[in-house]
């Protein structure tokens, strides 16, 4: 997908948002938060392989520490998207 499409598509998502059910959005939040710990290992897995090739390309300490997602950080952002329900 090329980015003026994801731009598009995500205007498109965000005026089905806008008028969609709290009920509805509360059920895409938990979906969202479950998938993500029901695929943490590979997500980690993937996130380690993109800091090793930033590592590599001589990414700055500081950004490599942004990029990492670790199974900590992935449970602390399915926290986050809970607290939202």
């Amino acid at each position: 997908m090329r980015l003026e499409q994801g731009v598009a598509a995500a205007k498109a998502a965000s005026i089905l948002l806008a008028v969609a059910k709290t009920a509805d959005k509360n059920r895409a939040l938990g979906r969202i938060a479950e998938a993500l710990r029901d695929h943490a290992g590979q997500v980690a897995a993937a996130n380690r392989q993109d800091c090793q090739e930033a590592q590599r390309n001589s990414l700055a300490d500081p950004l490599l520490q942004r990029l990492r997602f670790d199974e900590g950080k992935i449970a602390e952002a399915c926290r986050g998207i809970e607290s939202l329900i």
